[in-house]
């Protein structure tokens, strides 16, 4: 049930997936310069997987910009 206001507490809007896909994207910078520093391979697949995350979140902001 929604908050006494009428709105949900919660929404998903096309702004917050950009927000979200821009951490992640900043996530995966980090982990670039993490696995330079460390040469380690783990750090290289967690970038890939928040590039990935980062991805969908771009995708998915633009589905919620069509629906407007």
């Amino acid at each position: 049930m929604p908050p006494a206001g009428g709105r949900p507490a919660f929404r998903v809007t096309a702004i917050g997936m950009f927000a979200a896909g821009f951490m992640l994207l900043l996530g995966a910078a980090a982990a670039v310069v993490a696995a330079q520093i460390t040469t380690k391979a783990l750090a290289a697949w967690i970038s890939m997987g928040y590039s990935a995350g980062a991805c969908a979140c771009t995708v998915t902001a633009l589905v919620l910009g069509r629906r407007r």
